[in-house]
């Protein structure tokens, strides 16, 4: 269709089969666009995407009740400059990416609306399974059903990039995703979300699993701007790296970035031990290389089983809160801190952990290493289920302070049991140390309870 009309084309009950030897496209259009009640199949012959639309930034399509099929050899669609693209109750199958990224869907620089649709058999060799969003306005899906979505590089539900200087909400609500990854060298990672630029990232209502991130880094990347707030998911059997994240890697990040979630469970994750344990360096459930504000609120984590994993690591400054946390089986092969931060910086950190409850964890280090810290420990109870004295010898500490600055530790109602090891609260001076109505039963610690060097 010639662009720059002002009309309005409306497809109604359309059966297309792409037969075309048009370049990169099926279909391209302009306009106000309505489509409603139809079916698109793509074909070998056309390179990029069935239907290719160009809002002109004034322009809206809107797409309901329909089906697309790329059979394996196109992406579905492609939106440019739309004033609002709205997707309804529509299906999206077998998609690929052949060009750039996004196996269902690729936006760039839209108001886009996707609500309850279903994906199936989406695949990208790039960037994007199911969407690749480019300088988006805003973005927004509700009500989506995926099943088997994978890109190799990473973002395998979601790849979003931004340079403007505005900052851009992408929501994602009531989400079920099934098997991602399909056991691929996922090589850069970000299977949920790979972000970068100024993005808010909110997200409500999300279940996921059987998801492979392969070599990748974990499931959230984030960079450059972006903040995510999570509230209300569920995560089961996820196949995590042999270094990197598992969760979230957050890094040249320097606008003092946010993650939070509020009503999370985690599930059965695992490291992937298939390369050599030698390699398997420098892991965490949530990693960041930049300053950081970290929440996790009413979490659940069960039977996480990694070669060695911190449950957060950070490099820099950071403000960490575990409220309402259970966790409940951390296995390791190699001991490492819970929560470790290396910031030598004059800034000093933060760490609250209230109403915490840690069982059956092994190889426990410490409960949190830092080097200068405000720590509040209320309510924590931490409780070592494993064998006995013999293991003495591994440092089963509560926490370890370094103290290069003026440190604040304030343990508070909190209860320590069958614990061994060289310490039970090691500290260098500089430090101030209250605990208050707390207990420590059932251990053994070769050098004392509480150590200053």
């Amino acid at each position: 269709m010639e662009k720059n009309l002002d009309v309005t084309i409306t497809l109604k009950r359309i059966l297309y089969n792409a037969y075309t030897n048009t370049a990169y496209r099926c279909i391209n259009l302009f306009g106000n666009v309505i489509i409603d009640d139809s079916e698109f199949y793509g074909h070998s012959s056309c390179v990029d995407t069935i239907l290719d639309y160009n809002g002109e930034y004034y322009n809206y399509l809107s797409i309901s009740n329909s089906y697309f099929n790329g059979m394996h050899s196109n992406k579905c669609l492609k939106i440019y400059n739309s004033a609002l693209a709205t997707i309804d109750s529509c299906s999206f199958e077998n998609g690929l990416a052949n060009v750039y990224g996004g196996g269902a869907m690729l936006t760039y620089y839209s108001n886009v609306e996707v609500k309850n649709c279903k994906f199936k058999d989406i695949y990208s060799p790039y960037y994007g399974g199911i969407f690749y969003i480019l300088y988006p306005i805003s973005f927004t899906a509700d009500g989506l059903d995926i099943h088997n979505s994978t890109a190799i590089y990473g973002g395998s539900l979601s790849y979003i990039y931004s340079i403007m200087d505005y900052t851009a909400d992408i929501n994602f609500n009531n989400v079920n995703l099934y098997s991602s990854g399909e056991n691929l060298n996922i090589l850069y990672g970000g299977l949920l979300a790979s972000i970068t630029g100024k993005i808010n990232l909110n997200i409500n209502n999300f279940y996921g699993e059987n998801l492979y991130s392969g070599g990748g880094y974990g499931l959230f990347i984030i960079e450059d701007g972006v903040s995510v707030e999570i509230k209300n998911i569920e995560l089961r059997h996820v196949m995590g790296p042999n270094m990197g994240s598992l969760l979230v890697y957050s890094y040249e990040n320097l606008n003092n970035p946010k993650f939070h979630i509020t009503n999370g469970t985690f599930i059965d994750f695992y490291q992937d031990l298939s390369r050599p344990s030698s390699v398997a360096v420098a892991l965490a459930f949530i990693m960041s290389g930049e300053q950081i504000d970290i929440l996790l609120k009413n979490c659940v984590f069960k039977d996480l089983v990694f070669y060695n994993a911190n449950l957060i690591n950070t490099d820099l400054k950071s403000n960490i809160v575990l409220d309402n946390v259970y966790i409940d089986g951390y296995y390791l092969q190699r001991e490492i801190d819970l929560i470790a931060n290396y910031n030598e910086s004059n800034d000093t950190s933060t760490l609250t952990m209230k109403d915490v409850t840690i069982n059956n964890a092994n190889l426990i280090r410490s409960l949190a290493y830092y080097i200068s810290v405000d720590m509040l420990m209320s309510n924590v109870t931490y409780s070592n289920n494993s064998d006995g004295k013999e293991n003495y010898n591994s440092k089963n500490e509560i926490i370890h302070i370094l103290g290069t600055n003026n440190s604040n530790i304030n343990i508070v109602d909190s209860i320590f049991d069958n614990l061994y090891g060289y310490y039970g609260i090691s500290v260098s001076d500089n430090i101030n140390l209250k605990m208050v109505n707390s207990t420590i039963k059932n251990c053994f610690f070769k050098y004392g309870v509480i150590y200053v060097s």
